[in-house]
């Protein structure tokens, strides 16, 4: 008997694996839509209303290094650098 389920057990793993197999190969995964998402992004960026974004920087413009920092408001890992790191880079490449 554990012979025969473990039989049938098999044959639904490898039948499962040959749907999801062919329907992978159906579709062509790798570049599924790629090309119309990537255009899309482009159409939609020159249409973006920049007017509102404020341009925002610390220090002296003669500066001889300039550092360009992305954030994003719900990354914690962001929110981690302002609450610790940027202190001390402020203080040791700002301010002086």
């Amino acid at each position: 008997m554990n012979r025969w389920i473990s039989y049938a057990l098999v044959a639904v793993v490898l039948s499962a694996g040959a749907f999801f197999y062919q329907s992978s190969q159906s579709r062509d995964l790798p570049n599924f839509g790629m090309a119309e998402a990537q255009t899309a992004d482009a159409a939609d960026a020159a249409e973006v209303d920049k007017s509102l974004v404020v341009e925002m920087a610390l220090g002296a413009e003669d500066a001889p290094l300039t550092v360009i920092e992305y954030a994003s408001f719900t990354c914690p890992h962001c929110r981690s650098f302002h609450e610790n790191t940027f202190k001390q880079v402020k203080a040791e490449y700002i301010d002086t």
